[in-house]
């Protein structure tokens, strides 16, 4: 659980660059050293974001350490492949060739294929190769991918059972380590001199200030359009692990165009921490806090139906400690019962299954008058929010 909430630490960091950061930046480009009304320069808050946030990187680094010993001595492990023995690298090294290697597309960069583009928050590896069969020649320099559609951490239990039958538990391998290890299967004929990985993160912020520039198109289509923008933002954080050379380092802050000084971060550790996300699919009730259940308001249990409860008196449902159920039958009964003329809400974050929504266009078929305000600027949750207000 605390590795859980290290993990909620990354991602909300990952989020505060591609939104608060970014921000900074575009302020940066436009105003210049023009103090803003908090009276910082743009340029000063970006070094003072760095600073805090290397202690915050420090903080972190140590707790995740001192945790994933812990939960080793526990028995859940995260191994590095050169520590586990040769049966289980054979066995990663057949699963590499069977599930890793169709969805890999290395892409060498050279004067005549530039430099693709990157992803934001993707995980990649930047890797330096030289022909063994020409002497001394130049180093080649390639992007690889790590693929989303796999697990970013390998649980050896599936594998090693799989490709070698062999029984262990709760324990896992990086996947960009998995890679590593057999960078041979790719590159044949090939000498890595280096691979490092790196990792970037991109502005996702929506300028509602440039709203008017899109005065002809009503806030729906400007958010439409800013979130197919929101792809090819400006880069705003590489990540590195320490001891990239600085060949690699100096090829990537070229390509981004970042600043060295401020946007450049070195990791002692996994790059991408929201990934020990995946952790929690670990089996172990023991160590996880005991599953919450709600509790069932009277309102359920003890009337007919929700009118006659509120009819009765008046009802207060705290979440989540409440169960959400009363709500989803309040609008459910309202759609179907006769004697409601009109539902007007407010919704803010939609879930992609909403029984509140689809209870609201049961309504409208019944033919009542029904009103939905959506908020479409609920960051992160726009698209979401849009195709629900269309589909309304």
């Amino acid at each position: 659980e605390r590795i859980k909430f290290l993990a909620i630490v990354s991602n909300n960091t990952d989020e505060f660059f591609m939104v608060r950061v970014a921000s900074v930046h575009t302020k940066l480009k436009i105003e210049g050293r023009a103090k803003r009304p908090d009276g910082y320069q743009s340029a000063a808050l970006l070094d003072e974001i760095r600073t805090r946030i290397t202690t915050l990187m420090r903080e972190q680094r140590v707790l995740m350490h001192n945790l994933l010993n812990q939960l080793a001595e526990q028995g859940v492990a995260i191994k590095s492949i050169n520590d586990i023995p040769a049966a289980w690298r054979a066995a990663l090294r057949t699963y590499f060739e069977n599930e890793v290697f169709p969805v890999l597309t290395p892409l060498a960069v050279d004067y005549t294929r530039p430099f693709p583009f990157i992803s934001n928050l993707s995980l990649n590896l930047a890797i330096r190769l030289r022909r063994t069969d020409m002497g001394n020649s130049e180093d080649e320099f390639v992007r690889l991918k790590i693929p989303d559609s796999l697990p970013r951490l390998v649980n050896l239990e599936q594998v090693l059972k799989r490709y070698a039958g062999i029984e262990v538990r709760d324990t896992f391998v990086w996947l960009e380590d998995v890679v590593r290890s057999n960078l041979d299967l790719l590159f044949p004929g090939m000498e890595v001199t280096e691979c490092t990985p790196f990792r970037v993160t991109r502005n996702a912020d929506i300028d509602y200030e440039n709203e008017r520039e899109y005065r002809d198109l009503d806030i729906s289509h400007f958010i439409e359009e800013s979130l197919k923008e929101r792809q090819f933002g400006s880069i705003v954080r590489l990540a590195v692990m320490e001891g990239t050379s600085s060949t690699a380092l100096d090829k990537l802050i070229a390509e981004f165009e970042v600043d060295p000084e401020r946007d450049v971060y070195h990791v002692n550790g996994a790059l991408g921490g929201s990934s020990f996300f995946e952790l929690m699919s670990v089996q172990r009730a023991d160590l996880k806090y005991p599953i919450y259940v709600p509790r069932v308001s009277p309102i359920v249990t003890e009337y007919p139906d929700i009118f006659s409860a509120i009819r009765d008196r008046d009802w207060l449902v705290h979440h989540p400690y409440d169960s959400f159920s009363p709500v989803e039958a309040f609008f459910e009964q309202a759609a179907r019962d006769e004697h409601v003329l009109a539902i007007k809400v407010t919704l803010y974050r939609v879930g992609q299954r909403s029984p509140v929504v689809q209870s609201l266009m049961a309504a409208r078929e019944n033919g009542k008058q029904v009103t939905a305000l959506v908020e479409l600027k609920a960051r992160f949750d726009e698209e979401n929010n849009l195709e629900w207000a269309r589909a309304l």
